[in-house]
């Protein structure tokens, strides 16, 4: 009878150790939910492909762009979790590191980081769009994710000799017109493709009294590139569509 109660209790033990086991090794697969705080990188120096031979643009890009001066204060993204299909979306800004609770996992990541504006007719033209699409992964061991940023815009850049100023304007309105940003030898304006309207021009004064109105609506310009303005045809030098493989 004793050998029979003592089996019993080992077999008591032994099921309750492998209880034991069982909820150790759910615990550690349960996926843990982690805080994580997001940045951007430049997916390649530059990033903006060229349009033309010109240089200016690389020391624009290394003077205002790449140590993020010109560029988006917030953003917004959303995170569809790939095993789950749950999605979150959250907002943010990047200078202010606010933790995010992410569940462990791996994430698609899309969304967007564009300058804030009141108002369509005065939207930001000093600042470039940029979007994220990528998938990433949270573990216990992330406490940061740098995302690769892309433009999701395009950039005019033009030759301050000769010129007065430069305003961007929709129809021929001047009360809508903004004028464009001047650093060091260059105007400059960044836009979303998306954005051109049919009747959007520029308006250069130069500095001999002339002045030129520009349309740039039926240009195809394409976002992630910039464009020089050739002062000696008035136009932009937009290479010819390519033949795809």
């Amino acid at each position: 009878m004793k050998n029979f109660l003592f089996l019993i209790a080992v077999t008591l033990v032994i099921a309750g150790c492998s209880n034991d086991k069982q909820e150790e090794i759910i615990e550690q697969t349960t996926p843990q939910e982690i805080i994580v705080t997001f940045d951007y990188y430049f997916w390649e120096s530059g990033s903006m492909t060229k349009s033309t031979g010109n240089e200016l643009y690389t020391t624009f890009y290394n003077k205002y762009i790449k140590n993020k001066t010109l560029t988006p204060r917030s953003y917004a993204l959303t995170l569809k979790n790939l095993k789950t299909g749950e999605s979150s979306y959250i907002r943010g800004y990047w200078n202010k590191k606010e933790g995010v609770k992410l569940m462990e996992g791996t994430y698609e990541v899309t969304g967007t980081s564009s300058p804030i504006y009141n108002s369509y007719l005065y939207q930001k033209l000093d600042t470039v769009y940029l979007a994220f699409k990528e998938n990433i992964a949270i573990n216990s061991n992330t406490t940061s994710v740098n995302l690769s940023a892309k433009y999701n815009s395009f950039m005019l850049m033009f030759d301050t000799d000769n010129t007065k100023s430069i305003e961007y304007g929709y129809g021929e309105n001047s009360s809508n017109n903004i004028a464009l940003s001047k650093v060091d030898n260059i105007y400059y304006m960044f836009l979303d493709k998306l954005s051109i309207a049919g009747n959007d021009r520029l308006r250069i004064k130069r500095t001999s009294g002339s002045e030129s109105n520009i349309g740039i609506s039926k240009t195809p310009f394409e976002n992630g590139k910039y464009y020089y303005f050739n002062d000696i045809t008035n136009s932009f030098d937009v290479p010819p569509m390519e033949q795809g493989n």
